[in-house]
């Protein structure tokens, strides 16, 4: 009898063990067609001038739903975050313009860099065009570089800064995305923040 109860015990023991309420924080799983649904775009002006290429450079900002800026305007939330640093436009243009974008190294308007990673300083540094996926384990949180691929743009000519955009990318690894966006997106003004020798964007052209 003795026996008997202290396999019940354990049995019981077993049931409670297993019926904890504990759920793991899922993965956050990553969209080969990822929906944009807002984002912002920044003008740089001529930011390669130092380097004979004096077409505008635009950086392009877009963010699926779950990803929002908190009060300290810290990113926060899981989902994709597409960035497009240098973006080439026209001199005399100073908003993204309509048309298909392709990835190139030639700094000419409706191109953009590809994705690169370097180091400085022991200290990786991402450049050009890259998807990053943010999870709610940071540690599980990465980046993605594209390496060609194109952006086509439309924008609205009711609505200011109403734009549609559908992108068709692939990546270092061999992967594609199809990403679409259709949404306000509005451009700030960052030309005078950003000096001409600034180190990591000018850095980036040594690699290529």
């Amino acid at each position: 009898m003795k026996t008997k109860n202290i396999i019940t015990s354990l049995f019981l023991i077993f049931l409670l063990v297993s019926c904890k309420t504990d759920n793991p924080k899922l993965a956050y799983t990553y969209e080969a067609e990822p929906k944009f649904t807002w984002g912002y775009v920044e003008f740089y002006g001529k930011y390669y001038s130092n380097h004979e290429i004096n077409n505008n450079v635009l950086s392009v900002h877009l963010f699926t739903n779950g990803l929002t800026v908190n009060d300290k305007k810290e990113l926060k939330g899981t989902g994709q975050y597409l960035i497009l640093e240098d973006v080439f436009v026209a001199p005399k243009d100073s908003f993204l313009q309509q048309g298909t974008y392709t990835v190139s190294e030639s700094g000419e308007p409706l191109t953009f860099f590809s994705g690169v990673k370097f180091e400085e300083n022991n200290q990786e540094i991402s450049s050009g065009a890259y998807m990053y996926y943010l999870e709610q384990d940071d540690s599980k949180s990465k980046i993605v570089y594209i390496k060609e691929g194109t952006i086509s743009v439309q924008r609205s000519a009711v609505t200011d800064n109403l734009y549609t955009i559908v992108c068709d990318f692939k990546t270092t690894e061999n992967k594609e995305i199809k990403g679409s966006f259709e949404a306000r997106l509005d451009h700030y003004d960052q030309s005078a923040n950003a000096p001409a020798a600034s180190f990591v964007r000018l850095e980036k052209l040594k690699y290529r």
